[in-house]
């Protein structure tokens, strides 16, 4: 009997037990046949959504690829754009490397920072000159500090960390012990700094790169979600993109635990009672003397020396020559010189000297009267023009005759004490177009008037 509850669950060994062969094949092949196909169904769906989640990671994976490298490189222009400026400006204002407060006030106005003698600048300036109260600061320290605080893509911490190790490096330069420092002071600054640049980055940024157009703001506007994912990427990518902060930091690390090594030791050895109180005149650098004159200076001091060590080889080697060459040669000079005398010498002399002394009189005449003509007082207001008055001639008058020179014309000749008949003659003549013959009889009349 064939047990009907059993082919109900599915359990076909009973009825294939009881049924003929030929049925219980084609049963058995029907079956297998369906579950086959539905499972084969299965495997090429499963297959499919598998290669589509993988073309969609792919492509996912791709498109970040893109975005990173785009993100990557502009950020390398932008942090090329920020340093160029930076150094452009600190070019325009140093002195021999160096930058005074004055000329630091105008860097940072220039580059759009702060204002003159404000609470940033002055900050600023403390940490610049490590709370030492120092006249100038090195440009380079000025560059590096500045780049730090400037840009965007470094964290509070990171920025603090890289301006730490900056100072630190700044202090080996400059050969200053680090008790002389106060590192909680300049910590202070930092932090304080750090913030009140987070507000001037972007508006620096602006200002540096060129007024931006209305197009470039929307766009902006427009895309904040997408830059907000960009900056988690960068952020997490940090390390890759700024390899040269990378080195500070390694470096800070390394000061850093050499200052905990030397705290502790002295901590742990109480017994040290050699506790030297180094003073600030002693530390401080020659300011005045640049490196690079101090290099060049070096330099030339080689070359002499080589110089000097060429010559003296040179000259043992012409010595030995002279030793060992036999022929010497007595040179006699027939040849007698005799020098003829100049012809007018004692006229030329005695012009030159006398050229020389009226320069000299000369000379002696403007320092002395010099002073006397800026001190006289100049008259500012005009007098007005008077012809009655007149003003006196010191010579007495010896002869004033009045000659007909026409038939209706007539002039006078005024003769003075001193002057010279002659010259007043020619004067007279040359006015009034007198031929000699003229002046002849002219002279004549005076003559006779006068004696």
């Amino acid at each position: 009997m064939i047990d009907e509850q059993n082919i109900e669950y599915g359990d076909q060994s009973q009825y294939l037990r009881n049924c003929d062969s030929s049925n219980a094949y084609e049963i058995n092949g029907l079956i297998h046949q369906d579950h086959f196909s539905s499972l084969y169904n299965k495997a090429i769906e499963k297959q499919q959504r598998i290669n589509q989640k993988q073309e969609e990671k792919n492509e996912e994976i791709k498109q970040k690829a893109n975005k990173i490298k785009i993100d990557y490189n502009s950020q390398k222009i932008l942090l090329k754009k920020l340093e160029t400026q930076i150094n452009n400006t600190l070019n325009r204002y140093q002195i021999e490397e160096q930058l005074d407060y004055e000329r630091f006030c105008n860097v940072l106005v220039d580059l759009g920072i702060s204002a003159k003698n404000d609470h940033v600048s002055i900050d600023l300036w403390k940490l610049l000159t490590l709370g030492l109260d120092l006249e100038s600061a090195f440009i380079g320290f000025v560059f590096n500090i500045l780049v730090i605080l400037l840009e965007k893509q470094l964290t509070q911490s990171q920025s603090i960390l890289l301006l730490t190790d900056v100072i630190n490096v700044e202090l080996e330069d400059q050969n200053i012990p680090i008790q002389v420092v106060n590192f909680e002071e300049l910590e202070e600054l930092m932090f304080r700094l750090t913030n009140k640049f987070k507000l001037l980055n972007v508006r620096f940024s602006n200002g540096s790169r060129g007024q931006s157009s209305s197009k470039k703001e929307s766009w902006q506007n427009t895309n904040i979600q997408t830059n907000g994912k960009q900056k988690q990427v960068q952020d997490a990518q940090l390390s890759d993109t700024i390899n040269r902060f990378e080195v500070l930091y390694e470096h800070s690390k390394v000061l850093q635990e050499k200052k905990r090594q030397l705290e502790s030791y002295i901590q742990d050895d109480p017994e040290c009672l050699f506790k030297p109180q180094l003073t600030s005149n002693q530390t401080k650098r020659q300011d005045t003397v640049n490196t690079f004159n101090r290099l060049y200076q070096n330099a030339e001091a080689i070359k002499n020396h080589k110089q000097k060590l060429k010559d003296n080889l040179n000259r043992q080697r012409e010595e030995e020559e002279l030793i060992e060459c036999t022929f010497k040669p007595k040179l006699i000079n027939k040849q007698k010189y005799s020098f003829k005398p100049v012809k007018g010498e004692s006229a030329i002399i005695e012009r030159m000297n006398k050229a020389r002394q009226m320069k000299q009189e000369k000379e002696n005449y403007y320092c002395t009267e010099q002073p006397n003509i800026q001190n006289r007082p100049h008259q500012t207001v005009p007098e007005p023009f008077d012809l009655s008055t007149k003003v006196p001639n010191p010579k007495s008058l010896l002869l004033n005759v009045d000659i007909r020179i026409s038939k209706n014309r007539k002039a006078r000749i005024c003769i003075r004490e001193g002057d010279d008949i002659e010259q007043v003659i020619k004067g007279f003549a040359k006015a009034h177009q007198l031929n000699q013959e003229q002046q002849n009889v002219l002279k004549e009349t005076l003559e006779q008037y006068i004696n």
